[in-house]
């Protein structure tokens, strides 16, 4: 008989060495695994063990690799037959990045995943503080120093969460991903801390300094890549699970994976932006039990302000469409409070720019100038009733939450020329007002209202120049007198529009530096670096104290803002360098090159 020590380890390491931790082992946490605990020798033994998850486990890893070798083989002819057909300079050109997925992916269960890279030194580009800064000893012992893993995550959340604040009223962004991330780790979801994962080693690649060499940074990038098809590929399973598939941890997926592919993938990988879509079936499968939680109503918040700014950036068939859940859902929320405002007033914001949309269709048909109903006069009427309801949008941001402090430049130099000296700032490149917010989400939820305001004028604008058009060339001699009367009224009309896009264009561009770190809510600069090249090439440096979230959110309303029409020379210009300085503080540069398009 033997003698020897009874194994107490979890089920998943009995064949390896368990650490024996509880609740989870420390082995199965890293690998990703369920892990069930350690064993209590105090029990009889015999266990009986169901084995019909291993052997389908089994089956699922053979059908996979069935697949990849296929897919593998298609890959490889067709890069036979574009290397036949093609010019020597055209391969050259059409060579990729090999962290880019292959464009043959259709789907989550087919995304290629990489193999795991082995090794991986993160240590060597980790410029990180002492984790534990209420401690004398900068030195950690051993044990204490927490992973490369762990220190890339925890850099993701210092640099993209945001916790509610009572002060400025501010609900927060991403709050509750730290706590869902951490329970994950005990359950066994798995595709939110791949997800995690992805988004943490690729803001960690995007950061490291320049000094350290790029194939390191590239496997750093390769490791975020294959933690980004993990993470498809266990969503895949996830939403076949019908209780799953609506759970708090799926949706919080999803909106992670949508962050990454924003900031760190090409427009051209298959499927991209699809997760937003995602995010409506989602939000229309949890229906209005969503609501009856504060966690819940946390991540309504999250995934519906992401779905209804695609479908006001969007024309209906690039963007979700607009569900009788998503009316009831927010319809649902109380009047009086200042978060559930918001949601209403943007989605009210989304439906007058669909009417705006939908004249400009309209208005795209030849005009029939003869009937009896002036076509003309009728569309002008509407138009007014879209600037008076654009008239009365200017009133839905009010109250102590929203009231902002505007400074011309001037007045802000002088205020930091007594604490430091600014000889060596260029504030060329700054806007020639500022606006001071209580933070960087009251500053994003202004300029969300803003841009959805430039939207619709310029689709009225749009609008207004086709009537213009038809008015001039009308060849009925009797409307001559009622032409000329309607071009004013009409020229008037666009006129309007326009001084309302250069006011919005000057308050979206005020709220950059302290959206950016350059300042904090009070003025007092947090530390410029001068550029020392021509800005709109993007040689920029980071600045100190600068947080990527506030560069997320300007991401949207400089894209629209950097190539308008409709603003003027100086503020597509500015817009331009701004949109620089977002694409080197979010890592989109470094990660993408100059491919990189929000």
């Amino acid at each position: 008989m033997s003698h020897a020590r009874a194994s107490k380890g979890c089920q998943q390491c009995r064949s390896r060495k368990c650490d024996e931790n509880k609740p989870s082992c420390n082995r199965c946490v890293q690998r990703g695994e369920l892990c069930t605990g350690p064993r209590d020798t105090s029990k009889p033994t015999f266990q009986f063990k169901d084995q019909n998850e291993k052997a389908a486990s089994l089956v699922s890893k053979k059908e996979k690799r069935v697949r990849r070798a296929r897919s593998s083989h298609a890959l490889a002819a067709d890069g036979r037959a574009s290397d036949s057909s093609s010019s020597p300079t055209s391969t050259t050109t059409a060579t990729t990045n090999s962290a880019t997925p292959p464009s043959s992916v259709a789907s989550y269960d087919d995304f290629f995943i990489p193999a795991p890279i082995t090794n991986l030194n993160l240590d060597l580009g980790l410029d990180l503080q002492n984790p534990y800064p209420w401690l004398k000893t900068p030195v950690l012992p051993e044990k204490k120093k927490p992973s490369a893993e762990e220190r890339a995550v925890s850099s993701f959340f210092e640099k993209f969460v945001m916790y509610p604040c009572k002060e400025s009223s501010s609900p927060g962004f991403l709050e509750l991903l730290p706590c869902l991330f951490e329970e994950v780790q005990r359950e066994g979801r798995l595709a939110l801390r791949w997800a995690v994962k992805a988004v943490s080693y690729a803001s960690l690649a995007a950061s490291l300094p320049a000094t350290i060499e790029e194939v390191e940074v590239g496997k750093v990038r390769l490791k975020a890549n294959e933690c980004y098809g993990r993470a498809l590929a266990a969503l895949g399973e996830t939403l076949r699970d019908k209780e799953e598939r609506v759970s708090d941890y799926t949706l919080m997926t999803v909106v992670v994976l949508d962050l990454f592919e924003t900031i760190y993938l090409h427009d051209s990988t298959p499927n991209l932006g699809s997760h937003t879509e995602g995010m409506a079936q989602i939000l229309r499968l949890r229906g209005p039990d969503q609501l009856y939680s504060a966690r819940g109503w946390s991540l309504f918040r999250l995934a519906n302000h992401r779905l209804q700014r695609q479908q006001l950036a969007f024309p209906p068939e690039r963007a979700p469409k607009r569900s009788d859940i998503q009316d009831q859902l927010v319809d649902s929320l109380a009047d009086d409070l200042a978060e559930t405002k918001i949601e209403k007033d943007n989605y009210d914001i989304g439906k007058v720019c669909s009417r705006a949309r939908e004249l400009r269709v309209k208005l795209s048909n030849p005009l029939d100038l003869s009937s009896t109903n002036d076509p003309i006069s009728g569309t002008i009427s509407i138009i007014r009733e879209m600037h008076a309801l654009d008239a009365t949008a200017t009133s839905w941001r009010s109250g102590p939450k929203w009231t902002y402090q505007t400074l011309p430049l001037s007045s802000l130099i002088l205020i930091n020329s007594s604490i430091s000296d600014l000889s060596d700032i260029n504030f060329d490149y700054w806007p020639k007002t500022i606006e001071l917010h209580h933070d960087a989400w009251i500053a994003y939820e202004w300029n969300y209202h803003r841009t959805g305001r430039i939207i619709l004028h310029t689709n009225l604008i749009e609008c207004l120049d086709r009537l213009l058009e038809s008015s001039i060339t009308n060849p009925n001699s009797d409307l001559d007198l009622k032409a000329t009367e309607t071009y004013a009224t009409l020229h008037a009309l666009r006129q309007t529009s326009l001084e309302k896009i250069s006011v919005l264009v000057d308050s979206i561009l005020a709220t950059v530096p302290q959206s950016l770190g350059d300042i904090d809510n009070r003025g007092y600069l947090l530390g410029v670096i001068a550029p020392e090249n021509d800005i709109l090439k993007g040689e920029v440096e980071m600045i100190n104290g600068v947080k990527a979230v506030g560069a997320y959110f300007l991401l949207w309303s400089v894209k629209v803002i950097k190539g308008h029409e409709h603003a003027s020379r100086e503020q597509r210009e500015l817009a331009r360098a701004t949109f620089e300085r977002i694409r080197e503080i979010s890592g989109m540069k470094r990660a993408l090159g100059e491919k990189s398009c929000i």
